[in-house]
């Protein structure tokens, strides 16, 4: 096969030096991928190194990416763009099907398409934070940056406590951090635009769904900022609490057993899990909504709870998308060494008005 290059090495006893000299070439003489190169024979012919020697060499740049072969046709120059390839951290490959995450991802994909770049999907799922941290450890060749969807309180800390270990840089979302980059949303603030909107509409009797000590940070930050809105009404937040920190089943009873003491004039749900329980459970107790209970949830409903109730129900919407789309594009300015600075951004939620809001005349 005629070849589009010409080997002009000169004659080299050191074999120490065959390599730097078959890199240059590559570089001098700008191959591009697919190039086909020059057999060992050929190379070992001209540099007078041993077959066997220009072998082990021509082997180690196949190893390293520079070079590849096809059986029975020869070798060729490899593609050696950069490869931005950023890893995202998942609960479990079963998220992909959460809408949570599914958003998230979205968002991910958007902005990774402008760059020659593929996003690696891992999984937390059944493996202690130590011994995946470990593997990742070892992903340098694989990814060049990792996003940490994650939000396990427990996870994230001993995230935090390894900062710097990992290879790459890693972005945090959904979570303030002090020591790693993050992008996410400011819950104390998103909780009490959705007060505020109670407020305004003359309610002061107001439940959160939600909780004060779980693992989930989202749900401490929304019980905080829950705790200083009410104590300025002289309300205590404890006696207004419905503590759930589980799935729907879990909300159906706490708040069926709260109903039974004190009838709130409005109720916050701190998240979508707890909706479709915390709905049935105030249509158990033989109230309606919004005539009896005024609702508004984090976050925007979708599939069977959208369908729960006969409107639109009113809600804080997460911009979950957008925040996946950002985070991956800070990532990947960091990874190409555009960006240096420590990356700390918060995005504003949106407040989506429905039919679940009464005004208390």
């Amino acid at each position: 096969m005629e070849k589009d290059i010409s080997l002009d090495l000169e004659p080299m006893h050191k074999s120490e030096k065959l390599k730097k000299h078959l890199l240059e070439m590559i570089r001098e003489k700008n191959l591009k991928a697919g190039d086909e190169f020059y057999s060992d024979r050929e190379i070992a012919g001209i540099s007078k190194v041993s077959l066997a020697t220009v072998h082990k060499i021509t082997s180690s740049l196949v190893s390293d990416g520079v070079l590849f072969r096809k059986q029975g046709i020869g070798t060729f120059v490899a593609d050696n763009s950069p490869k931005l390839d950023i890893g995202v951290v998942l609960e479990s490959f079963d998220s992909e099907s959460n809408i949570y995450y599914k958003k998230i991802l979205g968002g991910i994909n958007t902005a990774i398409e402008g760059f020659s770049c593929m996003k690696r999907l891992y999984s937390l799922e059944n493996m202690p934070i130590d011994i995946f941290h470990n593997l990742l450890a070892q992903r340098k060749n694989e990814v060049k940056g990792l996003i940490w969807t994650s939000l396990y309180y427990d996870q994230m800390v001993k995230l935090e406590n390894t900062v710097g270990t990992l290879p790459f840089p890693v972005m945090v979302l959904n979570r303030k951090s002090e020591k790693l980059d993050y992008v996410g949303i400011d819950f104390t603030a998103a909780t009490l635009r959705a007060l505020k909107e109670f407020a305004s509409n003359g309610h002061k009797e107001i439940a959160l769904v939600g909780s004060r000590t779980s693992g989930w940070p989202y749900l401490n930050e929304r019980y905080e900022a829950f705790s200083s809105f009410m104590a300025k009404s002289g309300v205590s937040a404890e006696d207004m609490l419905i503590e759930t920190n589980g799935d729907a089943a879990y909300a159906f009873g706490s708040t069926l057993e709260f109903l039974k003491r004190r009838k709130p004039t409005a109720m916050l749900i701190a998240g979508i899990r707890f909706f479709s329980g915390t709905y049935q459970a105030i249509q158990t107790a033989g109230l309606k909504v919004p005539e009896d209970i005024s609702l508004i949830v984090f976050d925007e409903l979708t599939g069977g709870d959208a369908a729960l109730f006969p409107g639109k129900v009113s809600c804080i919407k997460q911009p979950l998308e957008e925040m996946g789309r950002r985070a991956a594009f800070e990532l990947l300015l960091k990874i190409t060494g555009k960006k240096n600075d420590k990356v700390s951004v918060m995005l504003d939620v949106d407040f989506c008005k429905g039919e679940t809001i009464r005004k208390l005349k």
